[in-house]
């Protein structure tokens, strides 16, 4: 077994090769290999890229709800996805000074969406209560888990909300490569 307890890539091309090129033998195991290998990747990107958009979304009608300055949304959005935010991680982001990262924090604090840990040069932010119950609210979605399932449902986000109600079109294999 290869890594994660997966089929080797040599183990497939060995089965469909056998040493050379030959277009006479079956590259159906080699495709199929492909596609359950990509589907999953590609899956996760976009559970991923949905997940950050919806909750990027939400986090910028808290802050315009807690009439907050926009620039925050790097470091809370940072937050809410665990991240550890530093003064000088949202100076870059925000393309700010010192005194004007630093003013921007202390609101997101006062406005109870930071809340932050230790002194001085060591000084971190975490997401308060309330944008980690954002953050779990957006990222609790499912998905389809297997490319060859799509041969028999169609691919439907399992949860309405994450997807803002579209769903996206089935694109069925073709019957050669799901017998």
């Amino acid at each position: 077994m290869g890594y994660g307890g997966h089929v080797p890539v040599f183990g497939i091309a060995a089965e469909v090769g056998r040493g050379k090129w030959n277009p006479q033998r079956d590259t159906r195991p080699w495709i199929r290999f492909n596609l359950t290998a990509h589907y999953p990747q590609a899956g996760t990107v976009l559970r991923r890229s949905v997940m950050i958009k919806n909750l990027w979304d939400e986090l910028e009608r808290e802050i315009a709800r807690k009439d907050l300055p926009d620039r925050v949304i790097g470091a809370v959005a940072d937050a809410a996805m665990g991240l550890r935010v530093r003064s000088a991680t949202y100076r870059h982001f925000a393309e700010v000074s010192k005194v004007v990262a630093s003013r921007g924090l202390r609101v997101a604090v006062e406005a109870g969406l930071l809340v932050p840990a230790g002194e001085r040069r060591g000084r971190i932010y975490r997401a308060s209560e309330e944008i980690r119950a954002i953050a779990v609210k957006i990222h609790g979605a499912s998905f389809i888990s297997s490319v060859f399932a799509l041969c028999h449902e169609p691919m439907i986000a399992r949860s309405a909300d994450h997807f803002n109600g579209i769903e996206t079109q089935t694109v069925p294999l073709p019957a050669c490569l799901v017998s």
